[in-house]
């Protein structure tokens, strides 16, 4: 039985124009350089951006080129290896502190988002970017 190669575009990335930019070319002169255009070094440079400083996106890639763009696009506390293995590395105050650091992210992205006007549904487990229907789709309930 011969495999079968399915191609998927990622939900972060259908139905969405995203801005290409080309490699630098002059020095730039900024107070924070944030490495990765993926949702963590995005919503970074947000913030910062909003206080006034000046902030750099740098990314070897398009915009949500890498673990981002290649997600559920689910928003989640949840960790890839479990909380198990973080408390065994940071012990249990560290592994609080992931679990409120990520919370707390959520909890900012859900901030921003409407007024942002951006095209998301609230799903049951966090912000999905869905691109408007173009058929009807039914959703178990």
């Amino acid at each position: 039985m011969q495999r079968q190669i399915i191609q998927t575009t990622s939900i972060w990335h259908d139905g969405f124009n995203l801005p290409t930019y080309s490699p630098l070319t002059t020095d730039l002169r900024i107070a924070v350089a944030v490495v990765g255009a993926g949702i963590a070094g995005l919503s970074t440079a947000y913030q910062l951006a909003k206080r006034g400083i000046q902030v750099a996106v740098f990314d070897d890639g398009p915009i949500g080129g890498g673990d981002t763009g290649n997600t559920t696009a689910q928003l989640t506390g949840m960790l890839d290896k479990g909380y198990a293995e973080t408390e065994y590395l940071r012990g249990t105050d560290g592994t609080r502190l992931t679990a409120e650091s990520h919370l707390a992210a959520i909890d900012m992205i859900e901030r921003i988002i409407p007024r942002r006007g951006n095209r998301l549904r609230l799903c049951p487990h966090g912000w999905l970017p869905l691109p408007r229907p173009r058929r009807r789709v039914a959703h178990p309930h």
